[in-house]
């Protein structure tokens, strides 16, 4: 696990390795293939914090793709991963580029309608909702 936050921390601003990394996490988390990980509160925070700093002045639709993917991902895992990945994700929202604002509300909502724990505040909820339907 840390194998992994390693190479990006040690790649940080090289696209083709980040955008790979980033692609093959959140295809292993999906699929359950590290597991032992998820379930880590700490590699998930520090996963959550290396992908915000791939994030920081990024230009590259195709890796802010990716980097919503994980993120949306997060979300139903650690209450404390989930709450920064979704900090990240509002933050997303707010993107000058509309195909990031538009693909990232896409998978919140998705991500929210699929697995309603994420937000068990019904205010939060509500205004989550509002946010993600304009």
């Amino acid at each position: 696990g840390a194998d992994i936050l390693d190479v990006m921390d040690s790649n940080v601003r090289t696209d083709r390795i980040t955008v790979a990394t980033l692609k093959t996490v959140h295809s292993l988390l999906q699929d359950g293939a590290i597991g032992v990980l998820a379930e880590s509160s700490e590699w998930l925070t520090g996963l959550v914090r290396a992908t915000k700093r791939e994030m920081l002045k990024c230009k590259s639709v195709p890796k802010l793709h990716e980097c919503a993917r994980l993120l949306v991902h997060i979300l139903q895992h650690d209450q404390h991963a989930c709450k920064l990945a979704l900090q990240s994700l509002l933050t997303m929202l707010c993107h000058r580029f509309p195909k990031v604002r538009e693909d990232t509300a896409e998978k919140m909502y998705i991500e929210i309608l699929t697995h309603e724990n994420i937000v068990a505040d019904p205010v939060a909820r509500e205004e989550i909702e509002t946010i993600l339907s304009t």
